[in-house]
């Protein structure tokens, strides 16, 4: 599979300089504001037959924007306390409809856009040969962080990055930050 972007050495130094929608900040404070007020806590329910023997897992579920609900899995290491480290995927909203929509707010969502605001320490992750990602929208989001961050290559992978490598090199930084189960 051929490269479908910058060769990595121009990557290294591309530094675009997008223009941000004008009315970036109050858009997301006022969308902040209106996913609060739906309000409500979050529900965590235990699954029960998760067949998973070293975690437990839950079911969480949250009122997100327009409060239409939002849901994902929790997996936490069976009988662990306290504060833990998180590795978080977002797995996206499908719906042909709103295609319009979508292609209206995407300059509100750009992590080019976000990435200065952000301050939590990230490791970024850029697969070389990435048809839909394209590697040069990794980097510029990278250089542009406000927070502390690492980016990991992968010169030969594809969308889907390197898999169990990704994960394993997630579990890694983590543990460098000082969030591992051995810290």
């Amino acid at each position: 599979m051929p490269l479908t972007d910058l060769p990595y050495e121009d990557l290294l130094r591309y530094r675009p300089e997008p223009a941000a929608p004008a009315d970036l900040d109050p858009f997301w404070d006022d969308t902040l504001a209106e996913a609060r007020a739906h309000g409500g806590p979050a529900s965590v329910t235990p699954v029960g037959d998760s067949l998973l023997r070293g975690a437990e897992v839950h079911d969480v579920r949250f009122p997100g924007y327009g409060g239409k609900p939002v849901a994902g899995w929790l997996l936490l290491p069976r009988g662990a306390r306290g504060p833990l480290p998180v590795v978080a995927e977002y797995l996206g909203l499908h719906r042909r409809d709103a295609v319009e929509q979508v292609f209206a707010a995407l300059a509100y969502v750009d992590g080019l856009h976000l990435a200065p605001r952000a301050t939590a320490p990230a490791l970024f992750s850029a697969a070389l040969m990435d048809p839909v990602c394209p590697p040069s929208t990794v980097f510029a989001t990278y250089h542009r962080y406000g927070g502390p961050a690492a980016i990991e290559v992968w010169r030969f992978g594809d969308h889907t990055g390197r898999r169990a490598s990704q994960q394993r090199r997630q579990l890694e930084w983590l543990c460098e930050q000082g969030l591992g189960a051995t810290n």
